[in-house]
């Protein structure tokens, strides 16, 4: 990595629920423009400031991370957050975000996505 392409880190939750059929999880759609454009994408976003406090590693930053980013992005509240992977992205990526995964359980909220994206039905 180098000075001029930082590495950044982020919190991403993996949203699961019992359905009828069997086990769903949470996907929200990206905007049309920007980042990311049109894709099918979990909740989450990078650590902001007020995620982390004095002497908190970096996994539960990007843990506070991954429960705000959800609130704000699918309107729900998670809990039973599990560590379930890390994912460092190439040297030759352009924006780099080190992110973190978690397994959430679904609190049993309504989902209101934020204006831009749309959830993804389950099935």
């Amino acid at each position: 990595m180098n000075a001029e392409s930082p590495i950044r880190v982020a919190g991403t939750a993996v949203v699961l629920r019992d359905g009828r059929a069997g086990l769903e999880s949470l996907l929200l759609r990206r905007p049309a423009s920007g980042s990311f454009a049109g894709a099918w994408v979990f909740p989450g976003g990078r650590v902001d400031p007020g995620d982390t406090a004095e002497g908190m590693g970096e996994a539960d930053a990007a843990r506070n991370a991954a429960v705000r980013e959800t609130a704000e992005e699918a309107g729900i509240r998670i809990g039973d957050l599990t560590l379930f992977s890390r994912w460092v992205p190439p040297e030759e990526t352009p924006v780099k975000f080190r992110t973190w995964f978690f397994l959430a359980r679904d609190l049993g909220d309504r989902v209101r996505s934020n204006p831009g994206r749309s959830r993804r039905p389950p099935g």
